[in-house]
């Protein structure tokens, strides 16, 4: 599950933007920040802290969930999900 899907989400994240990256450096970051929203969702999907969301400690029921939290679920999609949560945890005073 881990590396079929989880993987391919935030390894892939600097190919949604126009014109991609001159750098590895700038690649490095964003797919980092990227592995940080993709493991976040998944904890929210499956109700869990972004602590406990630790795929390689899932008992199959949760793999099970996980794998169907994240069908047909694009980078894309966990980007503009992480970007509403980021606004209003400022608005919140959150930060």
């Amino acid at each position: 599950m881990h590396k079929r899907m989880l993987d391919p989400l935030w390894q892939t994240a600097d190919q949604i933007y126009e014109g991609g990256f001159e750098n590895e450096l700038a690649r490095t970051i964003v797919r980092g920040k990227a592995r940080s929203r993709v493991y976040a969702f998944l904890a929210n999907r499956l109700s869990m802290t972004k602590e406990e969301c630790h795929t390689g400690s899932f008992d199959l029921d949760q793999c099970r969930a996980a794998w169907r939290a994240l069908q047909g679920i694009s980078y894309a999609e966990i980007r503009e999900w992480a970007k509403v949560r980021e606004k209003a945890a400022k608005e919140n005073g959150d930060t």
